[in-house]
Parts: C-alpha cells; structure tokens; sequence
C-alpha cells in the first residue's frame, strides 16, 4: 500500500447511531475530508486502532494509512478533518506522519 501514514486524533460524534465495526481496528469504511481552497478532498485510509473499537460519543489516537498518494499534500500535522461515512460521523487532526 503506498500513500502517507500518519498518527491522527479522532473524536466521533454522539448520537450518529453509527456500528462499532466502522471505526474498528482495519476498518476501510471511513472517508475523511479536508478543507481546500477549492472546496474540499476526499481520501480513504485505513484505521489502525489500539485496543476497543471507537464508539459514538468517544475519542481516540488511531493511525490512519491513506492509500493514494494524491493524499499526501493535504495530510500534514495539524491538518484538520471531517470523517465521513454517508455522512459527517466525526472531526478530527493530524497530528504527526510516520
């Protein structure tokens, strides 16, 4: 897999109703979305989580792995995002690249 590894802080929001398995240890489920000033980018990546899933209503360090290159000029430390998973689950940083 190439493309940019990185650590990242990943808050979920309450009350999405969202399953456990999305935000698991492998999960490929979830997009995550950074601002542009054209708008915004979308780029999937693979979460890599220590211990118990992340449930709604919690937060966690995770390790995410994008899988395309195109998503390295945008996943830099103290970049913010949006998770997304038919719709906006969560909002997290970047906070260092591996």
């Amino acid at each position: 897999m190439s493309g940019v590894v990185a650590r990242a802080e990943l808050s979920l929001d309450a009350g999405t109703g969202l399953s456990p398995a999305v935000v698991s240890d492998g999960s490929r489920s979830v997009l995550f979305k950074f601002a542009t000033s054209d708008g915004e980018v979308q780029a999937g990546a693979a979460i890599e989580i220590d211990g118990s899933p992340l449930e709604p209503g919690q937060s966690g360090t995770v390790t995410l792995r994008f899988w395309a290159d195109a998503a390295t000029p945008f996943v830099v430390p103290g970049a913010e995002f949006v998770a997304w998973h038919s719709r906006d689950i969560g909002r997290g940083r970047i906070l260092s690249l591996i």
